[in-house]
């Protein structure tokens, strides 16, 4: 696998990001909105089911309703194993449907796709994909307890090196780093970090980001 343009459409990669959207700002209504709309229309048939599983995956972590059966999980997981060339669509979905897979999984998908685009990873676009599927990584690796794997994806998210420019990248990494670190030593003062990072998100009034971090802090505390 490697990262280019795929054979998938951009909309496709556009309905992702509008997803993505909806759920950052928990909002399901639109999300079921955007879910009719998906089942009624008329066009490729892949693309459509793996839209609607997608849509229905970010309605089940909003609303803690079991909507999604494992058919269309193992539907997900088939694809993304059968594609030998992943483009801007497959990795944006692999990263927004990270949470069904298995550790060892996620560890084969993210090396194949650091290995294959360490070349692209300075473009901007493929570069905030390559981000964002590290993060996810990152954190459900530190969420799941796997301290070795999550210590992989920490190098990996180092040696992009975040400067001053993004603010936002900086502070998701020392707000998981936190939690890994707390996972790590059990130290009190990493808590306090962490909550500087929320402080931060409350002062730019960024309150869906909160909640969204307050809820994974509150996983990996429990989860500890």
């Amino acid at each position: 696998m490697y990262l280019g343009r795929g054979f998938h459409k951009m909309s496709n990669f556009e309905v992702i990001d509008k997803i993505n959207n909806y759920f950052y700002k928990n909002n399901s209504p639109a999300l079921r909105r955007l879910l009719i709309n998906c089942i009624e229309k008329e066009e490729e048939k892949l693309s459509k089911k793996l839209t609607i599983i997608l849509i229905k995956l970010k309605l089940q972590e909003i609303e803690k309703d079991n909507i999604v059966t494992s058919e269309e999980i193992d539907f997900i997981s088939d694809y993304l194993f059968s594609i030998d060339i992943w483009g801007e669509y497959e990795l944006e979905l692999f990263s927004s449907t990270m949470e069904i897979f298995c550790q060892s999984s996620i560890m084969i998908l993210t090396k194949e796709m650091v290995r294959r685009t360490d070349f692209y990873k300075h473009l901007p676009t493929h570069r905030r994909l390559i981000t964002s599927m590290l993060f996810n990584a990152f954190s459900l690796s530190v969420e799941r307890n796997n301290i070795v794997d999550a210590s992989y994806y920490r190098e990996q998210l180092v040696q992009l090196f975040f400067d001053e420019t993004e603010l936002y990248e900086r502070l998701v990494f020392h707000l998981i780093d936190s939690c890994y670190n707390f996972k790590m030593t059990n130290e009190l003062s990493n808590i306090l970090e962490m909550r500087k990072c929320i402080g931060f998100l409350k002062t730019l009034e960024s309150m869906n980001l909160v909640d969204r971090w307050e809820k994974y802090i509150e996983r990996v505390l429990n989860s500890n």
